[in-house]
């Protein structure tokens, strides 16, 4: 059966119209499938280096970036099993990049004594323009290497590699056209930063005041009461006076009397001289002052009977009449008045000039 001319016509530009949407179809499809197996244009940049048994392999990732990209830079190095490798030891702002060490790695060959060593760091640019990533250098030092030991490793210093930075900035806002703005620069507020530095010196200079006021107080607290040291004759007429308004001798207590009388002579001779009384007995004492010249031949002489009779009341219970009583007293003042060392500024007691005039 033969179709009519119209419906002919009708199958045979459908047809023709699949026909080309297929065809465009698979020449798009070719086309993105080429530009995705293009190779992309890349910018690393590679340095290799060879030092002894090193062989060693900079790269830079790019050639171009912006402010604040990362940018990679990778060193690989081939040398045999048994080196010891010191990478460049660089961290924080370095050279005008912000630079951030990754862990070294280390892979060895299992059918050579080869070992392949690689170390990464990450820049960062903090300013725009041209820009040079320093040099570094990596130290080797061989198994048994004497000399690298004491400080004379080898070394492979690498080149900069020039970058060129972009600023993230565009038009207007740009670094190479904000300088050629008109008008009146605007002044901003001046931020003043807390003062930290004076404010923690003050502090401390508090601290230290208050500790040493405090240890001060402490040692003006418990530091010995000053010892004030009286002339012994001052204090032997002293003792002589409160003995002598004791009453003890109106009680009855001449025992007690006799004690105190006989101590107080006793201690002034220690005060005095030097000499130590009071741990002696009468009769090791009369022994002593035979051989010593301290006192006068008079005054040595009328120590031994003094006591001695004081002897006789302490410990032989003798009861002394009034008379013997005062005699006794007179005797230990008036040896006090005599040897008694006034010094310049003190003078003597009435009697004792008056004896000294006759």
């Amino acid at each position: 059966m033969r179709m009519p001319n119209h419906a002919y016509i009708r199958w045979l530009a459908a047809t023709s119209a699949r026909w080309l949407a297929t065809c465009f179809l698979c020449v798009g499809l070719v086309g993105c499938a080429a530009e995705e197996e293009a190779p992309e244009e890349t910018s690393q940049q590679v340095q290799q280096y060879e030092e002894g048994q090193v062989r060693l392999t900079a790269t830079c990732s790019t050639s171009e970036a912006k402010v604040a990209e990362p940018i990679t830079l990778r060193f690989e190095a081939e040398h045999p099993v048994g080196y010891h490798l010191i990478w460049p030891p660089v961290e924080g702002n370095w050279g005008g990049f912000a630079i951030t060490p990754e862990p070294s790695e280390e892979k060895r060959d299992k059918n050579k004594p080869i070992a392949r060593s690689s170390k990464c760091y990450t820049l960062r640019a903090l300013r725009s323009g041209e820009q040079a990533i320093p040099e570094l250098t990596l130290r080797f030092i061989p198994p048994g290497d004497v000399d690298a030991a004491e400080g004379k490793a080898a070394e492979i210093v690498t080149r900069p590699f020039d970058v060129t930075i972009a600023s993230v900035l565009t038009g207007e806002e740009a670094p190479e056209t904000i300088y050629e703005a008109q008008g009146t620069p605007v002044e901003l507020p001046e931020q003043h930063a807390f003062p930290w530095r004076p404010v923690v010196a003050a502090l401390v200079a508090l601290l230290v005041l208050l500790g040493g006021g405090y240890w001060l107080l402490r040692w003006l607290r418990d530091r010995p009461a000053p010892v004030v040291t009286i002339p012994a004759h001052r204090w032997a007429l002293a003792e002589l006076e409160r003995l002598a308004a004791s009453d003890l001798i109106a009680k009855g207590d001449v025992h007690e009397y006799y004690f105190q009388l006989s101590a107080i002579l006793r201690g002034y001779l220690e005060r005095r001289f030097g000499i130590m009384a009071p741990e002696m007995t009468t009769e090791e004492f009369v022994d002593f002052m035979r051989s010593d010249h301290t006192l006068s031949a008079e005054h040595r002489a009328s120590l031994g009977p003094f006591l001695e009779s004081c002897d006789l009341v302490k410990f032989a219970r003798y009861i002394p009449g009034q008379a013997e009583v005062e005699a006794a007293f007179s005797h230990a003042h008036d040896f006090v008045i005599d040897t008694a060392d006034y010094g310049e500024t003190e003078s003597a007691p009435a009697e004792a000039r008056q004896e000294e005039a006759a």
